[in-house]
Order: C-alpha cells, then structure tokens, then sequence
C-alpha cells in the first residue's frame, strides 16, 4: 500500500512560543493516481503561514502586528522556504521531464 505525506513543520520563532511559523506541502494526489502510478501534472502547494497568539504583554496595533508578520513571513520565504524547499521541488520536477 503506497501512502500520501503532506509534510508539515512547526517552529516557535520566539522563546514564549507565541509567533509562530509552520510551512505546509500539500500535493493534490488521489486514490486514483496511486493505484496507477499515473502523477500528471498535479499541483504542488507551498504554505507558509506565520501567526501570533495573544498573550498578557503589551499588546501593539493591528496594524502594527500585520507590518510584523508580513516582514517575518518575507523573511522566512526568501531564507528559507525558497532556497531549501521551493528550489529543491522545482529542480526534482524538471528532473522527471
């Protein structure tokens, strides 16, 4: 029996553990192309996703968390997310053609 994995990591970005990130592979495979062995085309998906939970500090502006997040989340994707999974996706795709 083949099975699906749809790798999902999770890391505290600070030491309370209230930011967050957790990147997300999402393939589109069914049962179908499983049993066939026949993987066309099919989308993979990339999410990385960045939050913060309230705690009892100071709390800043909506605003001001969104601008944190959004530098954050730029950050993690050009360090991280795009050289060591994006890149490595694409060259494995090319590779099968």
């Amino acid at each position: 029996m083949q099975q699906i994995f749809k790798p999902t990591v999770t890391v505290a970005l600070t030491d309370d553990f209230r930011l967050q990130a957790r990147i997300d592979v999402v393939t589109r495979t069914n049962s179908y192309q499983i049993r066939t062995g026949d993987y066309t085309g099919d989308m993979i998906s990339v999410y990385l996703i960045v939050r913060r939970f309230w705690g009892d500090g100071v709390r800043e502006s909506y605003e001001e968390l969104l601008r944190q997040l959004a530098e954050k989340s730029e950050h993690l994707a050009k360090q991280y997310v795009l050289p060591r999974i994006i890149q490595p996706l694409r060259s494995a795709i090319g590779s099968r053609s």
